[in-house]
């Protein structure tokens, strides 16, 4: 899909990142949860100029699409 997530500043996103990003989204596999979760993120997501997600502003990440990067910032996607 040429999707790549990134910190906010465009550098590679830490171990704890990750982490903290994984641990967020393990939310959405519970099942009453899932359906919270899922429609009151796409509800924040739609309101928000940058489209981020609530786990995207707590981790400081962002999702883009890998061509759209300077090619500086593309070395470390894979």
């Amino acid at each position: 899909m040429g999707l790549a997530v990134l910190a906010e500043d465009g550098s590679e996103m830490t171990s704890k990142m990750w982490e903290i990003r994984a641990m967020k989204k393990l939310g959405y596999l519970i099942f009453p949860f899932s359906i919270y979760f899922g429609s009151y993120d796409l509800a924040r997501i739609s309101q928000r100029h940058t489209h981020q997600s609530n786990i995207d502003l707590r981790v400081g990440s962002i999702v883009a699409h890998a061509n759209s990067l300077p090619p500086a910032n593309r070395k470390h996607i894979k």
